[in-house]
């Protein structure tokens, strides 16, 4: 009965206003000073402080940092690589617009100069997808070359990037 009395002093004596009785595991009565308990309670508080909040968003802003050029690389690498397609279906297009004049009465002959633009190529060539700005040739061994719709560079431009062609291997390359 003595351990029913003192369980309820845990809850309900009071002692003046700041003050209260609690029964401890070891059967001690103990005055506690309730604004001290209160004051331990708030130090015990879950949560993240401002300086651990900074820490994470200055590693973030690291990785940020890091990830940032590498994916701009890959879009450049991507936009290079689009350009090159580009140019070779239209190549391709240019082939086989003069295979199909080769069982027309009306056969092109070679060299087969075609002028494209980003509306399209001449010469009946059919070109899906962005056609390349320039003057591609398709001489009688099967080979192109580039000319520039301006000037005599040998590039053409796919979207702003220029592009040229390995005469050997026939090998396209875009970008610097």
């Amino acid at each position: 009965m003595d351990k029913k009395l003192l369980f309820l002093l845990h809850f309900y004596c009071n002692i003046g206003d700041n003050f209260r009785i609690l029964l401890t595991k070891k059967k001690q009565f103990v005055i506690l000073n309730i604004v001290e308990v209160g004051e331990k309670m708030k130090s015990n508080q879950k949560g993240f402080t401002l300086i651990e909040l900074l820490a994470v968003i200055v590693i973030l802003a690291i990785i940020a940092l890091i990830a940032t050029p590498i994916v701009l690389n890959i879009i450049n690498k991507a936009k290079k690589s689009a350009a090159a397609d580009s140019v070779y279906g239209t190549m391709e297009a240019i082939k086989l617009a003069y295979t199909e004049s080769l069982l027309d009465t009306t056969a092109k002959t070679l060299p087969l100069e075609v002028t494209c633009t980003k509306s399209g190529c001449d010469k009946d060539v059919k070109v899906s997808g962005t056609s390349p700005d320039g003057i591609l040739t398709l001489d009688d061994e099967g080979k192109f070359t580039f000319k520039a719709s301006e000037g005599e560079a040998a590039t053409v431009s796919v979207n702003g990037i220029a592009c040229t062609i390995e005469a050997a291997t026939q090998k396209v390359t875009c970008g610097a």
